[in-house]
C-alpha cells in the first residue's frame, strides 16, 4: 500500500522529467523532483538487474535520490519558482495568442466594412455612360 501523499495542485501540470516517465509506474519515485527542471534524473543498470534512479538537484547541489537513500521531498522554493514562471509563460503565450486573434478578427472585419463602402460608393455613383461611337468621315 503506498501511503505518499499526492502530488500538490500547483504541481499536477508539470510533465514528468523524461527520465523518470521510462521508470514503470510501481518503480516512479514518489517525490516532487520528478517534475522538476532542476533535477538530474539517470538511470544505472549493472548487468541484468533493473535499472536504479538516482536524482541530483542542480539548486541544492545534492542527490535527492538514490537506491540506497531516497529523501521524499514534499514541496522545494525552487520547484514553486520554476512553476510560478511556467505558470506565467503560459499565461503570456495565452494573452499573446488572444492579442493577435482580436488584430485578426479587426482586420477582417475592417476590410468587410472596406468593401461594403466601396459597394454602397458604386451604388450610388451614376455609372459612366459610354460615348457614341464616331463614325469616321
Amino acid at each position: 500500500m503506498n501511503s505518499t501523499p499526492p502530488l500538490p495542485d500547483w504541481l499536477q501540470h508539470m510533465p514528468l522529467r523524461p527520465v523518470v516517465g521510462e521508470l514503470s509506474t510501481p518503480s516512479q519515485p514518489s517525490t516532487v523532483c520528478t517534475r522538476c527542471p532542476a533535477a538530474l534524473w539517470y538511470l544505472e543498470s549493472k548487468g541484468t538487474e533493473t535499472a536504479k534512479a538516482y536524482a541530483f538537484c542542480r539548486t541544492m547541489s545534492v542527490m535527492v535520490w538514490q537506491p540506497h537513500e531516497q529523501h521524499l521531498l514534499l514541496d522545494c522554493d525552487q520547484l514553486r519558482a520554476l512553476a510560478a514562471k511556467a505558470m506565467q509563460q503560459q499565461a503570456e503565450k495565452a494573452q499573446a495568442k488572444l492579442e493577435r486573434e482580436e488584430k485578426a478578427r479587426a482586420r477582417r472585419e475592417a476590410k468587410a466594412n472596406n468593401a461594403k463602402l466601396v459597394q454602397a460608393a458604386r451604388a450610388q455613383s451614376p455609372s459612366p455612360t459610354t460615348p457614341p461611337l464616331v463614325q469616321p468621315i
